[in-house]
């Protein structure tokens, strides 16, 4: 199996890899977890969540996930981690819950790749050119600051005023790693939600425990199908 310079596995699956038994098999399923693009269960968490990040977690190749937007409001549920085994060392799979508990192994594993990024890269074009009254299918990115801070402004309103549920902090769409992704390059959907994360990262009052950044997807996809013609 191909591997990304990460260590996770290329992802060529729709059908969830399940991982149960030995450490290799709980492994092999793991290894296919990658942010932005799959979704996970294991036997510690209820129901599915989303992979939202890699961090660091001591020898460990470890992924943040949250909850499905709209299932406990997508709360933060901790860390999903690996490493792979050597000699005298099997491998090792751990669930890292929130806050100082112990982290506990994983014997059982399912890992599926969601189609929120195609869903999305669906819509981004005539999102955007609604959002910028700038047509994005003939000049793709050619757009000023004045519409980047238009486009902004209109999906934290949209985000405030229809999607108080999502509990996303004031001013999330205004942070530049996200204006610009959406408004002013011609990301595809798996960048602009990496840029998410990087906004999350550099804002100082807020962190993952408090933002779900599928949730900002959960806004976008909600405005195109409801705003866009």
């Amino acid at each position: 199996m191909a591997a990304n310079t990460d260590g996770t596995a290329h992802l060529d699956m729709m059908e969830p890899v399940r991982g149960e038994g030995s450490p290799e098999e709980v492994m092999d399923a793991a290894i296919k977890m990658s942010p932005f693009k799959t979704g996970v269960s294991i036997d510690q968490i209820t129901g599915s969540v989303y992979v939202t990040g890699r961090v660091e977690k001591g020898g460990f190749t470890a992924f943040r996930v949250h909850k499905c937007p709209g299932e406990d409001l997508g709360d933060f549920m901790g860390t999903i981690g690996f490493r792979r085994g050597s000699i005298g060392r099997e491998p090792d799979v751990r669930y890292f819950p929130p806050g100082d508990e112990d982290s506990v192994p994983v014997e059982k594993i399912s890992v599926w790749k969601h189609d929120r990024n195609q869903r999305l890269n669906a819509v981004l074009t005539a999102l955007r050119t609604e959002l910028t009254d700038t047509d994005w299918a003939a000049n793709p990115g050619r757009t000023n600051y004045g519409e980047w801070v238009q486009a902004a402004n209109t999906l934290q309103r949209f985000a405030d005023d229809e999607c108080p549920k999502l509990s996303l902090p004031s001013g999330i769409f205004q942070q530049p790693e996200i204006t610009h992704a959406i408004a002013r390059y011609n990301h595809d959907a798996r960048k602009v939600m990496s840029s998410v994360e990087v906004a999350v990262e550099r804002r100082d009052d807020i962190d993952f425990h408090d933002v779900n950044p599928e949730t900002v997807r959960s806004v976008l996809l909600r405005y195109a199908e409801e705003q866009v013609e």
